[in-house]
């Protein structure tokens, strides 16, 4: 608590994204490493819509008419006034489009484009080609604009295994794969203003790999007294589920284990607590430094305080956020384990030594709410980095008294 807030890593904030959502996780450490990605090329057919001639619409309302016998090719030129010479091109051009049926020439039948094209007035122009071009993880077919990585951080030590871990995604280039990677790349493949299509993919090249960065952070479920591990994808800037559930089912770890370390009455306590609704919530960072001054400010009577280690700048800090309330006749008792050679200031702030087997810091304002940190719920092999120091913001009465009895 005091003396180490507005220290954020990189990874506190990441962790508090998850503990903000989900109330019960406490961070415990996290690693980051990469993974491959693979540049890929997608060619793509796209079409556009123009206004018929006047040949064309004649010929699909031909096509159309409801008559008690059928409308051959050899009755437009009489039908129309004109020479056969004007129908074969267009009859080929209506029936490369799929306005006609070719299986039922030579007589007309509209297909179900061809109706909506006379419908619309509109029929499909001549086809271009274009391309897109961005990365991919192959597994689960996760687009990417660009990669991103950071060079001093190695592959995942056991990238190997996950490459062989579950199937690739079959058949995933499609249509709306395409329009879907193009938007990631900030391209707009269709056009429903100028009538563009993609109607057909044509190819997809793979190329050169790349390095794609990811996070992994595991976290202590206080309720169910398990471990969950989150990955955060830095590429896309959001957690990646799909791989994290991959990495379990696999039980692909690392390089490092946690284990639950021993309980206390304190975390016993909490995890108590964290199975009733409402009255724990975790924060860390900016969200700590306003729970520590909303429940200071909410004291009437009394604050009561309990450090591990206590130091001149603790000290300091202690003072400042208490001077409002020690002018308002508050009392402030503070007792700590150990301390530094330190100098007590004349503030009506009364410091205390008070022996304690463990390394809570508490704070409480009167007997009703209090916060606490400090508390230590796993173990972890050194090749990762153990995250901040949460704060347990706990909103129980009877819990609160129990804490005041030890201190």
């Amino acid at each position: 608590m005091f003396g180490i807030l507005n220290k954020e890593s990189a990874y506190d904030v990441l962790a508090a994204k998850v503990e903000k959502s989900s109330p019960t996780l406490a961070a415990i450490c996290a690693s980051s490493w990469h993974l491959p990605i693979y540049r890929q090329t997608l060619t793509y057919e796209l079409s556009s819509m123009r206004k018929m001639t006047a040949i064309e619409e004649y010929i699909l309302k031909a096509a159309d008419m409801k008559l008690s016998y059928n409308i051959d090719v050899s009755m437009l030129p009489s039908l129309f006034g004109l020479d056969e010479v004007f129908f074969d091109a267009v009859i080929d051009f209506l029936t490369a489009k799929g306005a006609i049926d070719k299986d039922a020439l030579p007589t007309l039948k509209l297909t179900e484009s061809g109706k909506s094209f006379l419908a619309q007035g509109k029929i499909s122009a001549e086809a271009t080609t274009d391309s897109i071009e961005y990365y991919i993880d192959r597994k689960f077919a996760t687009v990417y604009a660009t990669p991103s990585k950071e060079e001093r951080i190695g592959m995942h030590p056991k990238c190997n295994a996950i490459d062989k871990a579950g199937e690739n995604p079959r058949k995933y280039i499609n249509r709306k794969f395409a329009l879907e990677a193009a938007k990631t790349i900030g391209k707009e493949i269709e056009n429903p203003k100028l009538g563009t299509r993609l109607t057909s993919i044509i190819s997809a090249k793979t190329t050169d790999a790349a390095k794609a960065l990811f996070s992994e952070i595991w976290f202590y479920d206080i309720a169910g007294g398990t471990f969950v591990r989150k990955i955060w994808d830095h590429g896309r800037k959001c957690f990646h589920n799909e791989l994290a559930r991959l990495l379990d089912l696999a039980h692909i770890d690392s390089g490092y284990k946690l284990t639950a370390a021993k309980s206390n009455l304190i975390s016993e306590a909490v995890q108590q607590l964290a199975n009733e609704k409402d009255k724990l919530s975790i924060c860390r960072g900016k969200a700590a430094d306003e729970a520590l001054t909303e429940l200071i400010c909410s004291a009437k009577a009394k604050i009561t305080m309990h450090l591990p280690h206590l130091s001149d700048d603790i000290i300091s800090e202690i003072t400042e956020l208490c001077k409002s309330q020690v002018q308002n006749g508050v009392e402030v008792m503070v007792t700590y384990a150990s301390c530094d050679d330190v100098t007590f200031p004349q503030t009506g702030i009364t410091f205390q030594p008070k022996e304690s087997s463990d390394n809570i810091t508490s704070l409480t304002a009167d007997s009703s709410k209090c916060i606490i940190s400090g508390i230590h719920w796993a173990d972890h092999g050194a090749a990762a980095i153990a995250c901040g120091d949460a704060v347990y913001v706990i909103d129980d009465e009877g819990f609160v008294r129990e804490l005041l009895n030890q201190v």
